[in-house]
């Protein structure tokens, strides 16, 4: 064992590899979690960029030419248009140009209103904080440090024991915090209206 096995900075990557691994799992199951917001200017040839440094992907997207009407926007890739092809503003579409450009056609001066998935602040300084659903969970983050540590000591078989434990406990936060939201795993929607007369009360 070596005490440069569990540095400060080994830690605080280890943190936001928790972290970001924990966000991640949370996202497959409730599409709500961890959004943010960002408007972003384009120009005459409809690009624009993403400024927030935690963006990962987009979820939705608004366009307005004018300030005032808004309309959805449809995502298409960068191989789906031609160059003369035509556009409506009242039916945009947009595009990725690399991971933080987006292109919004029809291209003319206007804002995109973004939301989008997000990582969070990564965490770099003793008064950082977790996320708040996160914060009874340290638990898990201690194991993970522990498995990350014996990786480095060559303890393989124990590593990965440990992670096994890990990604349970992960299970566990993410079927704890998915329940709170209709979107979670353990919500089942009644398409239809129920009655006393029903036989599922009989």
């Amino acid at each position: 064992w070596s005490s440069n096995y569990l540095t400060d900075p080994a830690i605080n990557d280890w943190i936001n590899e928790c972290k970001d691994m924990m966000v991640r799992e949370v996202i497959q199951t409730n599409e709500d979690y961890t959004l943010g917001t960002e408007n972003v200017a384009f120009g005459t040839d409809g690009l624009g960029t993403i400024t927030t440094a935690d963006f990962s992907q987009v979820r939705r997207v608004w366009v307005t030419y004018n300030g005032v009407d808004k309309f959805q926007s449809t995502k298409m890739s960068v191989n789906d248009f031609l160059p003369t092809q035509y556009f409506s503003s009242a039916h945009p579409y947009h595009n990725f140009r690399g991971d933080s450009i987006i292109q919004i056609h029809p291209s003319d001066l206007g804002t995109a209103e973004l939301v989008f998935y997000r990582f969070g602040t990564t965490m770099v300084n003793e008064t950082d904080l977790l996320p708040l659903p996160m914060r009874p969970y340290t638990d898990i983050f201690t194991e993970y440090f522990k498995a990350q540590a014996l990786f480095k000591d060559e303890k393989f078989t124990e590593a990965e024991n440990t992670m096994v434990r890990v990604n349970g406990m992960v299970g566990n936060f993410v079927a704890n915090l998915g329940a709170r939201d209709r979107t979670g795993p353990t919500m089942i929607d009644i398409v239809e209206m129920v009655s006393g007369d029903d036989s599922v009360f009989n």
